[in-house]
């Protein structure tokens, strides 16, 4: 039997959180990035050279970070390394410059003020759900993580199809006999909602699983909310 590790545990206690643990733990991985930086990491030369590079986090961990509390000045600096950069870019593209660095009607420019390197949470975010998907593989025989997945709704589907990317034909017919399992309890649930909103059975209870049912529903095909994170 395959020795139960830390990154078991963390798979373990994640699924019994509730809903996909590969979104579970890569935005706690990505979320540990943006809380070190925004408190540390802006005083760090090399990280600052980075996100210069990157132009900052992506659109998504830019807004998770600035809605952070205490994000305020974290956000301040980096951002005004970001501006500075995209500032000096465009005045040496002044109408003094080389014609050259107009070229190919503002494409040449277009590419200079882009980011050179991916954003760093999305790389940190991206390594946290393949190692969570690896782990998941790596104990598949485990009876309790059979349990917590169902019992957890499964995974979403784009993570399912990630952990399909790196599995053996005999781990992709059990992971898609724990799927299905879970999808039709969903789907049941689903079921029993619009059911109870006809009005023939509205005086019937809506219970707490058919009552969240859609957003879990929404979950499983697109990934987590991160707004209700």
């Amino acid at each position: 039997m395959t020795e139960k590790d830390v990154l078991y545990f963390e798979l373990l206690e994640a699924f019994q959180a509730g809903g996909c643990p590969l979104c579970r733990l890569g935005q706690h991985a990505s979320d540990s990035y943006l809380d070190a930086l925004i408190y540390e990491g802006v005083t760090d030369v090399r990280t600052r050279a980075e996100l210069r590079d990157a132009r900052g986090p992506c659109h998504r961990h830019a807004w998770r970070m600035a809605h952070k509390r205490g994000s305020v000045l974290g956000t301040a600096i980096i951002y005004r390394d970001v501006v500075n950069t995209l500032t000096r870019t465009l005045e040496e593209s002044a109408p003094a410059a080389p014609s050259r660095l107009f070229g190919n009607r503002g494409g040449n420019l277009g590419k200079r003020l882009a980011a050179t390197i991916p954003c760093p949470a999305c790389r940190l975010e991206e390594a946290a759900e393949e190692r969570t998907a690896k782990t998941l593989l790596k104990h598949l025989g485990q009876e309790e993580i059979g349990a917590a997945y169902v019992a957890a709704g499964g995974l979403c589907l784009p993570h399912f199809q990630l952990v399909l990317g790196h599995a053996s034909e005999s781990a992709t017919r059990r992971l898609a006999g724990w799927q299905a399992t879970a999808l039709r309890k969903l789907r049941d649930e689903l079921d029993e909602l619009i059911r109870k909103h006809d009005h023939r059975f509205a005086r019937e209870p809506i219970t707490e699983a058919e009552g969240d049912s859609w957003q879990r529903t929404v979950a499983a095909v697109v990934g987590r909310d991160e707004a209700s994170t």
